[in-house]
Protein backbone atom coordinates (compact mmCIF):
# COMPACT_ATOMS: atom_id res chain seq x y z
CA UNK A 1 0.00 0.00 0.00
CA UNK A 2 1.19 3.57 -0.39
CA UNK A 3 0.81 5.97 2.50
CA UNK A 4 0.72 9.77 2.66
CA UNK A 5 3.84 10.20 5.03
CA UNK A 6 2.88 13.53 6.32
CA UNK A 7 -0.29 12.29 8.23
CA UNK A 8 0.53 8.58 8.71
CA UNK A 9 3.68 8.34 10.57
CA UNK A 10 5.18 5.79 11.64
CA UNK A 11 4.65 3.56 8.51
CA UNK A 12 1.86 0.75 8.64
CA UNK A 13 3.27 -2.47 9.23
CA UNK A 14 -0.21 -4.33 8.60
CA UNK A 15 -3.41 -4.09 6.21
CA UNK A 16 -5.26 -4.63 9.40
CA UNK A 17 -4.48 -0.70 10.19
CA UNK A 18 -6.68 -0.15 6.73
CA UNK A 19 -10.16 -0.94 8.85
CA UNK A 20 -9.26 1.75 11.87
CA UNK A 21 -11.85 4.43 11.91
CA UNK A 22 -9.09 6.82 12.37
CA UNK A 23 -8.85 6.31 8.34
CA UNK A 24 -12.57 7.15 7.55
CA UNK A 25 -13.41 8.66 4.11
CA UNK A 26 -9.56 8.64 3.80
CA UNK A 27 -8.68 5.33 1.45
CA UNK A 28 -8.83 5.09 -2.14
CA UNK A 29 -9.54 1.34 -3.11
CA UNK A 30 -8.53 0.58 -6.93
CA UNK A 31 -11.32 -0.66 -8.92
CA UNK A 32 -11.29 -4.60 -9.60
CA UNK A 33 -11.27 -3.71 -13.06
CA UNK A 34 -7.73 -3.15 -12.58
CA UNK A 35 -5.27 -5.74 -12.26
CA UNK A 36 -3.61 -5.17 -8.85
CA UNK A 37 -7.13 -4.61 -7.53
CA UNK A 38 -6.39 -8.44 -6.41
CA UNK A 39 -4.06 -7.07 -3.74
CA UNK A 40 -6.80 -5.39 -1.53
CA UNK A 41 -9.21 -8.87 -1.70
CA UNK A 42 -6.22 -11.07 -0.45
CA UNK A 43 -5.43 -8.49 1.85
CA UNK A 44 -9.12 -9.08 3.22
CA UNK A 45 -9.43 -12.89 2.70
CA UNK A 46 -5.79 -13.29 4.64
CA UNK A 47 -7.53 -11.14 7.51
CA UNK A 48 -10.35 -13.32 7.59
CA UNK A 49 -9.44 -16.51 7.00
CA UNK A 50 -5.79 -16.00 9.23
CA UNK A 51 -4.68 -17.76 6.17
CA UNK A 52 -1.24 -16.40 4.90
CA UNK A 53 -1.79 -14.07 1.46
CA UNK A 54 -0.24 -16.64 -1.02
CA UNK A 55 -2.80 -19.13 -0.05
CA UNK A 56 -5.97 -16.62 -0.29
CA UNK A 57 -6.17 -16.61 -4.15
CA UNK A 58 -8.76 -19.29 -4.70
CA UNK A 59 -10.02 -18.28 -0.90
CA UNK A 60 -10.98 -14.94 -2.02
CA UNK A 61 -14.75 -15.05 -2.23
CA UNK A 62 -14.31 -15.19 1.85
CA UNK A 63 -12.88 -12.33 1.59
CA UNK A 64 -15.54 -9.93 0.57
CA UNK A 65 -17.42 -9.59 3.96
CA UNK A 66 -14.21 -8.07 5.36
CA UNK A 67 -13.54 -5.51 2.30
CA UNK A 68 -17.65 -5.06 3.00
CA UNK A 69 -16.42 -3.76 6.17
CA UNK A 70 -13.91 -1.37 4.82
CA UNK A 71 -16.59 0.49 2.98
CA UNK A 72 -16.83 3.47 5.85
CA UNK A 73 -13.56 4.32 5.46
CA UNK A 74 -13.19 4.28 1.69
CA UNK A 75 -13.24 7.87 -0.52
CA UNK A 76 -13.37 6.64 -3.32
CA UNK A 77 -13.01 3.49 -5.79
CA UNK A 78 -11.10 4.36 -8.83
CA UNK A 79 -10.57 3.36 -11.91
CA UNK A 80 -8.44 6.59 -12.36
CA UNK A 81 -5.14 6.24 -11.00
CA UNK A 82 -3.32 9.71 -11.48
CA UNK A 83 -6.48 11.31 -10.04
CA UNK A 84 -6.36 9.30 -7.26
CA UNK A 85 -2.53 9.64 -7.04
CA UNK A 86 -2.99 13.60 -6.84
CA UNK A 87 -5.67 13.15 -4.44
CA UNK A 88 -3.42 11.17 -2.24
CA UNK A 89 -0.37 13.49 -2.57
CA UNK A 90 -2.30 16.48 -1.39
CA UNK A 91 -3.44 14.90 1.76
CA UNK A 92 -6.53 14.36 1.10
CA UNK A 93 -6.24 10.65 1.31
CA UNK A 94 -3.76 8.94 3.73
CA UNK A 95 -3.75 4.95 2.45
CA UNK A 96 -4.02 4.06 -1.44
CA UNK A 97 -4.76 0.41 -2.41
CA UNK A 98 -2.76 -0.97 -4.16
CA UNK A 99 -1.12 1.71 -6.92
CA UNK A 100 1.43 0.84 -9.11
CA UNK A 101 4.33 0.71 -6.60
CA UNK A 102 6.55 2.21 -9.32
CA UNK A 103 4.61 5.24 -8.82
CA UNK A 104 4.63 5.73 -5.63
CA UNK A 105 8.23 4.95 -5.76
CA UNK A 106 8.48 7.25 -8.66
CA UNK A 107 7.01 10.52 -6.83
CA UNK A 108 8.60 9.59 -3.84
CA UNK A 109 12.02 10.13 -5.81
CA UNK A 110 10.68 13.34 -6.70
CA UNK A 111 9.81 14.21 -3.26
CA UNK A 112 6.68 13.88 -3.14
CA UNK A 113 5.09 13.00 0.36
CA UNK A 114 4.22 9.32 -0.47
CA UNK A 115 6.26 5.97 0.54
CA UNK A 116 5.05 2.33 0.26
CA UNK A 117 4.46 0.09 3.21
CA UNK A 118 5.31 -3.42 3.12
CA UNK A 119 2.99 -4.93 5.02
CA UNK A 120 3.70 -7.75 7.29
CA UNK A 121 0.91 -10.06 5.36
CA UNK A 122 3.01 -9.72 2.13
CA UNK A 123 3.35 -8.05 -1.42
CA UNK A 124 1.94 -9.12 -4.23
CA UNK A 125 4.32 -9.79 -7.83
CA UNK A 126 2.28 -7.96 -10.31
CA UNK A 127 2.48 -9.78 -13.61
CA UNK A 128 4.60 -7.25 -16.66
CA UNK A 129 5.62 -9.58 -19.68
CA UNK A 130 6.42 -10.16 -22.77
CA UNK A 131 5.83 -12.55 -25.88
CA UNK A 132 6.99 -13.69 -29.30
CA UNK A 133 3.90 -13.51 -31.41
CA UNK A 134 3.79 -16.85 -33.37
CA UNK A 135 4.07 -16.27 -37.14
CA UNK A 136 4.79 -13.03 -36.93
CA UNK A 137 7.71 -11.30 -38.74
CA UNK A 138 11.02 -10.83 -37.50
CA UNK A 139 11.13 -14.17 -34.92
CA UNK A 140 14.85 -14.06 -34.86
CA UNK A 141 14.91 -9.67 -33.92
CA UNK A 142 12.19 -10.45 -31.66
CA UNK A 143 13.99 -13.55 -30.09
CA UNK A 144 17.27 -10.96 -29.99
CA UNK A 145 14.77 -8.67 -28.02
CA UNK A 146 13.71 -10.87 -25.20
CA UNK A 147 17.39 -12.51 -24.65
CA UNK A 148 18.20 -8.67 -24.18
CA UNK A 149 15.41 -8.12 -21.62
CA UNK A 150 16.48 -11.06 -19.65
CA UNK A 151 20.01 -10.03 -19.79
CA UNK A 152 21.09 -9.29 -16.07
CA UNK A 153 22.30 -5.84 -17.09
CA UNK A 154 19.35 -5.04 -18.69
CA UNK A 155 17.70 -6.28 -15.54
CA UNK A 156 19.48 -4.08 -13.37
CA UNK A 157 18.46 -1.24 -15.52
CA UNK A 158 14.90 -1.94 -15.37
CA UNK A 159 14.99 -2.37 -11.54
CA UNK A 160 16.86 0.50 -10.69
CA UNK A 161 14.75 2.45 -13.90
CA UNK A 162 11.29 1.51 -12.94
CA UNK A 163 11.70 -0.13 -9.26
CA UNK A 164 11.14 -3.64 -10.90
CA UNK A 165 12.61 -6.60 -9.49
CA UNK A 166 14.70 -9.23 -11.40
CA UNK A 167 13.47 -12.05 -12.63
CA UNK A 168 16.76 -13.22 -13.45
CA UNK A 169 18.12 -14.46 -10.49
CA UNK A 170 21.92 -13.42 -11.46
CA UNK A 171 20.56 -9.49 -12.07
CA UNK A 172 21.89 -7.18 -9.12
CA UNK A 173 19.23 -5.00 -8.48
CA UNK A 174 21.27 -1.06 -7.88
CA UNK A 175 21.91 -0.17 -4.09
CA UNK A 176 19.24 1.15 -1.85
CA UNK A 177 16.96 -0.62 -4.37
CA UNK A 178 15.29 -2.52 -0.92
CA UNK A 179 12.39 -4.72 -2.46
CA UNK A 180 10.37 -7.76 -0.42
CA UNK A 181 10.12 -11.43 -1.14
CA UNK A 182 6.86 -11.26 -2.97
CA UNK A 183 3.68 -13.28 -3.48
CA UNK A 184 3.50 -15.01 -6.61
CA UNK A 185 -0.28 -15.33 -7.95
CA UNK A 186 -1.59 -18.17 -9.90
CA UNK A 187 -2.53 -15.80 -12.60
CA UNK A 188 -4.61 -18.47 -14.82
CA UNK A 189 -6.48 -19.14 -11.81
CA UNK A 190 -7.37 -15.26 -11.32
CA UNK A 191 -8.12 -14.98 -15.13
CA UNK A 192 -10.81 -17.52 -14.98
CA UNK A 193 -12.53 -15.85 -12.01
CA UNK A 194 -11.95 -12.65 -12.40
CA UNK A 195 -15.18 -11.70 -14.38
CA UNK A 196 -17.09 -12.89 -11.47
CA UNK A 197 -14.77 -11.01 -8.95
CA UNK A 198 -15.37 -7.64 -10.72
CA UNK A 199 -19.25 -8.43 -10.76
CA UNK A 200 -19.29 -9.19 -6.92
CA UNK A 201 -16.86 -6.18 -6.18
CA UNK A 202 -18.94 -3.45 -8.17
CA UNK A 203 -22.56 -4.84 -6.31
CA UNK A 204 -20.89 -5.48 -2.85
CA UNK A 205 -18.23 -2.61 -2.95
CA UNK A 206 -18.61 -0.32 -5.21
CA UNK A 207 -21.99 0.30 -4.49
CA UNK A 208 -23.29 2.88 -2.19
Amino acid sequence: MSYQTQNVKPAPTSYAEVWDRKYRDKVILISMRITQAVVPLLAATSLATGKPMAECLKLADEGFGKLRELKPNILQITTNPPQAQQLHESGEVDLYLSPDSRTTLFRKSQKAPVDLAFPKEGTVAMPAGVALVKGGPNQALGEKFINELLDPETQALIAGTFYSKPTNTKAVAPAGLNLPELVVLDWEYFADNRNRWIERFEREISAR
